[in-house]
C-alpha cells in the first residue's frame, strides 16, 4: 500500500513498530553497495540520561502533573518513551502503557478511544492504541532529525522513502488504523510491508549465494 511518492529521497527508512520493541533500519541510496544499516535510537535511559540503543522499547510511561523529568530540548514529549519508560513502568504499573500494538488489532474495543493503561484509575488522561503508535513514530522522527538533519537539510525524515512493517495477521481495520497513526505523526510518504515478506527479503539480502541451493526447485515461497 503506497501513499504519495517520495521526492528527492536520499534514504530508504524501514520501521518495525513491534509489540515489545521498535527498530529502524535505513539505506543510503548513494551507497553503491546499498548496505542496510541500523539506526540507533536516542532515548532516555535514566533521569536526564540519553543513550543511543539499537531498539526502542515499545512502552510509554505517563507521568503525573507533579513529575518533571529532565530531558533534552529536542525530545519535546509529555510522556516518557522507551528504555527509561520501561523502568518507571515496572515501579508504577498503573501509569505504564505496553503491548499497545496488540490492542491496535483488537476487534472488540474502540481502538481510537483513550483506554490505556488498561483499567488504570491513576491516569486521568489515558491514550488510545492509535495514539500510542503515533507517539512511537513521533519519537523515531525526532531522533532521526536530531541526528541527521544537522548534516544536510535534504536528510530530513519526511523527505525520505518510508516503509512501515505490519503483521500479516492485521485485518483491514488494523492496517487502516496504522495508516491513521502514520498520518497523525506527519509522515507524508509511506509503504506498508507485511512482516513475513520483510523477513524473506532480509533472508535474500543476507544469503545471496546460499539461497540458490535453498530455493532450488521451489516455485512458491
Amino acid at each position: 500500500m503506497v501513499k504519495k511518492s517520495a521526492q528527492t529521497a536520499r534514504f530508504i527508512i524501514g520501521i518495525d513498530l513491534g509489540t515489545t520493541q521498535c527498530s529502524v533500519s535505513y539505506v543510503d541510496l548513494e551507497d553503491s553497495n546499498l548496505k542496510i544499516k541500523t539506526f540507533k535510537l536516542l532515548q532516555l535511559v535514566g533521569e536526564g540520561q540519553v543513550e543511543e540503543l539499537p531498539t526502542l522499547p515499545a512502552v510509554i510511561y505517563l507521568p503525573d502533573e507533579k513529575q518533571d523529568f529532565s530531558r533534552p530540548d529536542w525530545m519535546n514529549e509529555k510522556q516518557i518513551i522507551g528504555n527509561y519508560a520501561r523502568e518507571l513502568g515496572y515501579e508504577v504499573p498503573s501509569r505504564f502503557v505496553h503491548s499497545s500494538k496488540s490492542w491496535l488489532c483488537h476487534p472488540r474495543i474502540d481502538r481510537r478511544a483513550a483506554i490505556l493503561p488498561w483499567q488504570s484509575e491513576a491516569v486521568s488522561e489515558k491514550i488510545s492504541p492509535v495514539s500510542a503508535a503515533t507517539d512511537f513514530l513521533n519519537h523515531i522522527i525526532l531522533a532521526w532529525n536530531h541526528e541527521m538533519l544537522p548534516q544536510n537539510e535534504a536528510f530530513a525524515f519526511n523527505r525520505q522513502k518510508i516503509i512501515v512493517t505490519v503483521p500479516a495477521s492485521f485485518d483491514p481495520s488494523a492496517r487502516n488504523l496504522t495508516l491513521e497513526a502514520i498520518e497523525k505523526a506527519g509522515i507524508e510518504t509511506v509503504s506498508l510491508l507485511e512482516e513475513p515478506q520483510a523477513a524473506f527479503y532480509d533472508y535474500l539480502y543476507r544469503n545471496p549465494k546460499q539461497m540458490v541451493d535453498d530455493l532450488q526447485a521451489v516455485d512458491n515461497v
